[in-house]
C-alpha cells in the first residue's frame, strides 16, 4: 500500500538517542509511515553530494546538502504521483524538513572522512522500517543497522564508531 494509508505518524525519531530534534529524519519518517521507500545517500568525492529518492515516484534531487534535497523534493511529492500515491505532509513536518539536525550533521561528518552512507526509510514494510550502511572511512568494516527509527539506526553507529575507537563529535 502506498501513500494515503492509515498508519500514525510515529513522533520518535530516535529521541533518547540525540536525533529527535532531527527535521530531516522526521520527514523521511512521515513518508515512511505512508508507504513510501526514501532514500539518502552520499559518498566522498571533491564536492561531496546527496542523493534523496522517493521511490515509485518522480522525486529525486542530488544537491550539496541533504537539506537542499529536501527542500528540492517536497514540492514533487505534492499532488497523486504516476503510481497513484498521494503523501499527506503536515505543516510542522514540512517546515522543519530541511533542518539538518544531529543525525544528518554525522552523516555528513562521516562523508568529509571517507565514508558512503546510506540511509533507508521503507514504508514497504510491515512496519516502516530503516536501514543505515556504512562503509569505508573511519570504519574498519561495513557497518549496517537496523531499527524503527532514523535516530535508532545513528545511535548504533555512534556505537559502533566509539566501539572501533573513532572519536564521534556528538
Amino acid at each position: 500500500m502506498r501513500g494515503g494509508g492509515d498508519r500514525g505518524r510515529v513522533v520518535d525519531a530516535g529521541a533518547g538517542a540525540g536525533f529527535g530534534a532531527d527535521g530531516l529524519l522526521a520527514f523521511l519518517q512521515c513518508l515512511a509511515d505512508q508507504g513510501a521507500v526514501v532514500t539518502l545517500e552520499a559518498g566522498p568525492s571533491a564536492v561531496p553530494l546527496w542523493r534523496l529518492r522517493v521511490l515509485g515516484r518522480d522525486a529525486e534531487a542530488v544537491r550539496a546538502s541533504a537539506g537542499e534535497c529536501v527542500r528540492t523534493v517536497v514540492p514533487a511529492l505534492t499532488g497523486t504521483g504516476a503510481d497513484g500515491s498521494t503523501y499527506v505532509i503536515p505543516s510542522d513536518v514540512a517546515r522543519s524538513a530541511g533542518i539538518e539536525g544531529t543525525g544528518v550533521l554525522l552523516l555528513d561528518w562521516l562523508v568529509e572522512q571517507g565514508a558512503r552512507v546510506f540511509l533507508k526509510a521503507d514504508g514497504d514494510r510491515p512496519r516502516p522500517g530503516w536501514t543505515l550502511l556504512v562503509r569505508e572511512g573511519p570504519l574498519p568494516t561495513r557497518l549496517r543497522a537496523d531499527g524503527p527509527t532514523g535516530g535508532r539506526c545513528l545511535a548504533a553507529l555512534v556505537t559502533a564508531l566509539r566501539s572501533h575507537g573513532v572519536v564521534v563529535p556528538v
